[in-house]
């Protein structure tokens, strides 16, 4: 309390202390002027060598002034002032910097938050160095990066020996009948996509390793949310998907790529799928301790085996891969905001 009073004295009561502050000064120098008459010296002469024994007065009363309580908060009080006066004499000149600081900060805090989405925040995956997206090659037709024939990933899903999972994801829409009918996204995913990520829904289950024939379906979380108020009884909620019933068994958790859209249901296999047609973006998840170099040696391996094996369709297929991290931006624009 006794350093808010004197506070408050110094910064409210400023004429007060000026004029305690000139008192004390006054009598320390007829202190002085005493001294030195008792010392001997005439009148003059005493208040000539006292004045300069204690020195220029404004000085010392600026000392003081510096030392005291409150004194930050006046000097701040005091530039602020003299900070408007002057943007007040110049309203262009001011309105010009307000603007480019605007901007300024504006463009950083984009920049940034571009930044920090791209490179800094981890994507919501276990083990997301694991993570890697596989393509289909035609080297000598110019493809060097084209997705994947049904078939073709079948094969590799069983010869590939450095992934401890492989999965596929092929895009679709369906239109959900009901009280609102709307076209909602439906992609088909094989059963162990979700498991492949390393993500588990947060309601319900992932679909079991037998059910890629059966009308089940995963709901994504914001359509969960916006659709069903993310009420947790939506499971064995049955709904209708273009000509069929699909019975809901689990809800994703919030995250993006691959877990954002509407509604998944599980892809089967088939024993006579195309090879010529290329519609499948096909995920894998490294086994412990393979590098991503040491599983593009094994790709290679595959596609040879591919290539004797149909000519037909697969002459001069390759396998390519990506890290999961290119799921957020390419390494171009990873360096481009590294710089």
């Amino acid at each position: 309390m006794h350093r808010l009073r004197s506070i408050w004295r110094n910064l409210f009561r400023k004429h007060a202390v000026e004029s305690t502050l000139d008192d004390e000064i006054r009598s320390y120098l007829q202190l002085l002027v005493d001294e030195k008459i008792a010392a001997g010296s005439d009148l003059e002469t005493a208040r000539r060598e006292a004045a300069i024994e204690l020195g220029a007065i404004e000085m010392i009363k600026e000392q003081v002034r510096d030392i005291r309580r409150g004194a930050l908060l006046e000097g701040l009080w005091t530039e602020l002032r003299q900070s408007i006066r002057a943007l007040r004499h110049n309203p262009g000149m001011s309105g010009m910097c307000a603007l480019m600081l605007a901007l300024g900060i504006g463009a950083s805090t984009t920049i940034f938050s571009v930044f920090e989405a791209a490179l800094l925040r981890p994507l919501p995956f276990r083990d997301a160095g694991r993570l890697i997206e596989l393509f289909e090659t035609r080297l000598d037709r110019g493809m060097d990066q084209v997705a994947f024939a049904e078939a073709d990933f079948w094969d590799l899903r069983e010869r590939a020996k450095s992934f401890e999972r492989v999965a596929a994801y092929h895009g679709g829409e369906a239109n959900l009948t009901g009280d609102q009918p709307e076209k909602v996204s439906a992609p088909q995913v094989t059963v162990e996509f979700f498991r492949t990520l390393g993500v588990a829904p947060v309601l319900g289950r992932d679909f079991s390793a037998d059910e890629g024939r059966s009308n089940v379906a995963i709901l994504g979380n914001k359509f969960w949310k916006t659709h069903f108020g993310g009420n947790a009884e939506i499971l064995g909620k049955v709904l209708r998907l273009s000509d069929k019933s699909y019975t809901v068994v689990g809800v994703l958790p919030a995250g993006e790529p691959w877990i954002d859209d509407q509604i998944y249901v599980p892809y089967p296999y088939h024993a006579n799928a195309d090879r010529g047609s290329w519609e499948f973006s096909v995920i894998a998840r490294l086994a412990p301790g393979v590098s991503r170099q040491a599983a593009q040696t094994d790709l290679a391996r595959v596609a040879a085996l591919l290539d004797q094996a149909y000519p037909a369709a697969d002459k001069g297929i390759g396998f390519s891969s990506l890290p999961a991290s290119s799921w957020v931006s390419s390494d171009n624009a990873r360096r481009a905001l590294w710089v």
